[in-house]
């Protein structure tokens, strides 16, 4: 029985935005790694992992990397965070339940959202 890859988005190459075009790629490409990352959660009930995440969407590791690194970056995001804080407890509570099915990265980052160990 052969299992078939979900469709995605198909991914833009190019890992840093410097232009206009670059801006729209860049933005493009978030959103398939943020849809991919979604998919590979519910499929399995855990945080992916980078070469996971660059095997759903197409992208190489290091566009991943730089993408998953801006997150905390960028203004928008940090913005975005703060409107969608009223949501943070029900985000714990899954973090926390991924961490508790034996996740050690999503148990890590539970720790560090609640303040009990420092980020790296």
């Amino acid at each position: 029985m052969e299992t078939t890859k979900p469709q995605t988005e198909e991914p833009i190459s190019s890992a840093e935005p410097d232009t206009d075009q670059n801006n729209e790629t860049w933005q493009a490409n978030r959103q398939v790694i943020l849809k991919a990352m979604v998919r590979l959660m519910n499929r399995h009930n855990r945080l992916p992992t980078k070469i996971e995440i660059a095997e759903e969407t197409g992208l190489s590791r290091p566009t991943i990397y730089k993408h998953l690194k801006s997150l905390g970056d960028n203004p928008v995001q940090k913005e975005q965070m703060q409107l969608f804080g009223m949501y943070s407890s029900s985000v714990l509570a899954k973090i926390a339940q991924v961490a508790l099915s034996g996740d050690i990265k999503a148990a890590r980052l539970a720790l560090e959202l609640m303040g009990a160990i420092n980020r790296k």
